[in-house]
């Protein structure tokens, strides 16, 4: 191939690359973040869309085999198997509660409802919570 031949074919190219990505790549200029009345509520606007100040994070700990503390807002936590054995893993009994003195304080046992059937645990967000959670497996 001839050099002129080559150069066609790469500027050939880099106008089909610049078409196609072109227009991905160029930044679109955003507002500054707003104030704007949406029904009763009036959210900060950043980037043209609400802005979310919620907050989620948490811990897990280990406090025995299938045993844990979980702590946290604004999660949905979910179990699985990660040994040989029973497939499937189930929660067989969660309780929210707090820690006195060292000592683990139930406060209330949540059943079905609060558990997804046993599928899950939820720390709702806006508050903290800490639940303490036992699992069985199945198949």
């Amino acid at each position: 191939m001839t050099n002129r031949l080559l150069r066609q074919h790469w500027i050939i190219a880099f106008a089909a690359v610049c078409v196609f990505v072109g227009p991905v790549c160029v930044a679109q200029p955003s507002s500054p973040p707003h104030l704007r009345k949406q029904g009763a509520a009036t959210p900060l606007i950043v980037d043209g869309k609400p802005f979310s100040d919620a907050v989620s994070g948490g811990l897990a700990i280990a406090v025995g085999p299938d045993e844990f503390i979980i702590a946290g807002t604004g999660l949905v936590v979910t179990f699985e198997a990660n040994a040989p054995g029973l497939p499937l893993v189930g929660i067989l009994s969660a309780q929210e509660g707090k820690y006195v003195e060292g000592q683990w304080r139930p406060r209330r046992w949540l059943n079905g409802d609060q558990t997804h059937q046993g599928r899950h645990l939820r720390l709702p967000p806006g508050k903290f919570d800490i639940q303490r959670v036992k699992l069985y497996r199945y198949r």
